[in-house]
């Protein structure tokens, strides 16, 4: 089977399409999945970047999958060979996994392949970030990186708590952002003060997806250490929090997947087929924020590699 590999840290043109034996036989606990959609998320770019040394090379890449059981352990309760899950593992940009039952679950009751592969990762990671915080109604947010795959679904989630949201994002971005109720703000080098224009009032919490600039421009502007959380592997540094997902977390997924179904959540992705020369394009959008929303890879033929659920009349 066809598996994306790095044999050292480095760029995208280092990631390499190799193949690999096929999966064993699951343990009793284990299921085997055909992969049909993976999602690129920013731990993906810093593991090809050699953030987490201590893995050894070569090393495969991903994190979130979504497929169809095509075996089961003797001792498998949550899953049946035949279904269609969703499931974090790594690697998991392969084109068959070996997932432990309880990281994996059936896809939600109206999502499709390419919608509920977005969701294990950056859906749960804004999810448990939201919750990290007692966000009221009328509290003004700031969200970096809103326009990546963690930060477009958090700056959803805080406006449908009742926030307010400043969202800092590549200026090619803040069309999108205003549609779904944010304030798009660009960066600049004087980061709180064009902050502190928009809401002189203040700020009550602060989700970061980026590092040092914006925890910086936080504390400057006298944000609480425990209202602001980050992702970005910056926090201990400041001695901010830094709560995102863990595993699978059933509730979170299928409270993402209700939303999303209500029209509450917008899903943007853009997909690409799981080719070496596309997997390396796909890396190199996401470390520069090229897309807004999602990157998916896709083993099987794909009709419209762009997608948006929940976009209505939208302009793009």
């Amino acid at each position: 089977m066809k598996a994306a590999q790095i044999d050292r840290p480095g760029s995208p043109s280092q990631i390499e399409l190799v193949y690999v034996p096929p999966p064993r036989d699951p343990h009793p606990t284990e299921v085997v999945v055909e992969v049909a959609r993976m999602g690129i998320n920013g731990a993906d770019v810093k593991t090809l970047a050699g953030w987490f040394p201590d893995l050894p090379y070569p090393r495969g890449l991903g994190r979130e999958f979504s497929g169809m059981v095509t075996a089961v352990g003797s001792d498998v309760v949550t899953v049946k060979q035949g279904q269609l899950v969703v499931g974090v593992v790594e690697p998991a940009m392969q084109e068959m996994v070996v997932v432990d039952q309880h990281r994996v679950m059936p896809i939600p009751q109206g999502l499709s392949l390419g919608l509920a592969a977005v969701l294990p990762v950056a859906g749960q990671t804004a999810w448990e970030a939201v919750r990290s915080q007692d966000v009221h109604e009328g509290a003004v947010c700031v969200v970096s990186g809103a326009s990546g795959g963690v930060g477009h679904f958090l700056t959803q989630l805080l406006i449908d708590k009742g926030a307010t949201v400043i969202a800092l994002a590549r200026e090619k971005h803040h069309e999108r952002l205003d549609a779904i109720g944010a304030i798009p703000l660009g960066w600049s080098d004087h980061l709180a003060t064009s902050i502190e224009k928009l809401t002189p009032k203040g700020i009550h919490h602060v989700f970061d997806q980026v590092g040092v600039p914006v925890i910086e421009a936080a504390l400057e502007l006298g944000v609480p250490h425990s209202q602001i959380n980050s992702v970005s592997g910056f926090a201990d540094w400041f001695g901010v929090k830094s709560v995102g997902r863990e595993g699978l977390n059933e509730i979170a997924m299928e409270a993402l997947a209700r939303m999303i179904i209500e029209g509450r959540l917008a899903v943007a992705a853009f997909t690409l087929p799981f080719e070496e020369e596309t997997i390396q394009n796909a890396f190199t959008s996401v470390k520069h924020g090229s897309y807004y929303g999602k990157t998916v890879l896709s083993t099987v033929e794909i009709d419209d590699k762009t997608w948006m659920a929940g976009f209505k009349d939208s302009p793009w």
